[in-house]
Parts: C-alpha cells; sequence; structure tokens
C-alpha cells in the first residue's frame, strides 16, 4: 500500500503544483524567459513520466508472465508494481494538463509563491 501511496502521490503533487522546486535561478531571467524554462522542464519530467508508463509496462509483462508472487501473501507481485505505470501515466496527464495552463495563462503566478 505504502507504494502505491508514494506513486499515487506524486501524480497528486503535480496536480497541486506543491512537488519541491528551487526557484532561484530560474528568477533572475526576464518573465518571457521563465515561462519557457517552465515549459521546457515540465516537457523533459512529461518525457520521464512516458518512460516510467513504458518501461514499467513491460516490467510488469515480465513479471505476469513469470508468475511471481510475493511469498508472504501470496499475491501476483504484478499488483504492487502496477502503481509504477499507472503513475507514470497519472503524471503524464496532469504534466500535459500544467503545460496547456502554463501556454494558456504565461504570466499568471503558478503555484505557491512562483511566477
Amino acid at each position: 500500500m505504502h507504494i502505491w501511496q508514494v506513486w499515487m502521490g506524486a501524480s497528486l503533487g503535480i496536480r497541486r503544483q506543491e512537488h519541491v522546486r528551487i526557484d532561484v535561478f530560474v528568477n533572475k531571467f526576464p518573465p518571457m524567459a521563465r515561462v519557457v524554462m517552465d515549459i521546457t522542464a515540465l516537457l523533459v519530467w512529461f518525457g520521464f513520466a512516458m518512460f516510467l508508463a513504458i518501461q514499467g509496462t513491460i516490467y510488469i509483462n515480465g513479471i505476469f508472465e513469470s508468475g511471481q508472487r510475493s511469498p508472504s501473501l501470496e499475491v501476483p507481485m504484478w499488483v504492487p508494481y502496477l502503481a509504477i505505470p499507472l503513475a507514470g501515466l497519472l503524471m503524464g496527464v496532469r504534466l500535459v494538463q500544467q503545460i496547456i495552463k502554463r501556454v494558456r495563462a504565461p504570466y499568471e503566478v503558478q503555484g505557491k509563491g512562483e511566477m
């Protein structure tokens, strides 16, 4: 359950714009450059989320085919690991929402105390 909690919480953190972020360097640039940097960072993050979704799915398929079960609960091991590709997919959806929001309103205040 903790694995699921952590991975699903990552998606929720994106939705609420509450992930840890250091803006000291970015805040030294003019507003338009900050917007470009934010969108670039979101696109890189989206690429990582899709990597998690795709590679996680490949990994899950391998575990599913092996029929591996947990020693104590006898739960198929693909069940706990399913959190990884699902979280990657959910993070991808949330990041696309953030990118669209940032493109539509580039100069609005984003998150808590951020540009």
